[in-house]
């Protein structure tokens, strides 16, 4: 039986160029890209952060690891405040490394989140963190940046 993947961001690449993101931006701020690194385990239970997709914006708006939605085209759709505070506003790229993920409610993954001064394309910060990944119902996605984790663990795939 041929295994399914369900998160494939063609060409390992992200929707909408990053040389167009700064050009989208009205507010002159920042934009920063999420890149999915590899992913390191997965799970058959996913209700670690809710059993429904309002349920999992809720327990990310209130939690202080930074976080973030994105549908089903690897969209990013909503951050929480914590995400805003490490990163600034402005728009966020979601880029995927790896060829896809086999098919489970949720997933470990490490990211590589960088921020980037608009309009000069120049790398501010970065750091690469793990990140926990629930599947929603929408056909989306909640990811959960461990940034806590990252300051005390080795990360390696």
């Amino acid at each position: 039986m041929p295994q399914r993947q369900w998160l494939s961001f063609e060409n390992h690449g992200c929707y909408g160029a990053m040389d167009s993101v700064p050009m989208r931006l009205g507010d002159g701020g920042n934009y920063s890209s999420v890149t999915v690194e590899c992913v390191t385990d997965a799970w058959v239970e996913g209700e670690g952060l809710g059993s429904t997709d309002e349920e999992k914006k809720v327990n990310l708006s209130l939690d202080t690891c930074p976080g973030f939605i994105s549908d089903g085209y690897g969209r990013v759709t909503w951050i929480n405040g914590a995400y805003r505070e490490m990163m600034g506003e402005g728009i966020v790229a979601l880029v995927m490394k790896v060829n896809g993920v086999i098919l489970y409610p949720s997933f470990t993954c490490r990211v590589r989140v960088v921020q980037f001064a608009c309009g000069s394309g120049r790398e501010r910060n970065s750091l690469t963190v793990p990140c926990d990944v629930w599947r929603m119902n929408c056909g989306g996605f909640a990811w959960r940046l461990d940034v806590k984790a990252a300051l005390s663990l080795r990360l390696g795939c």
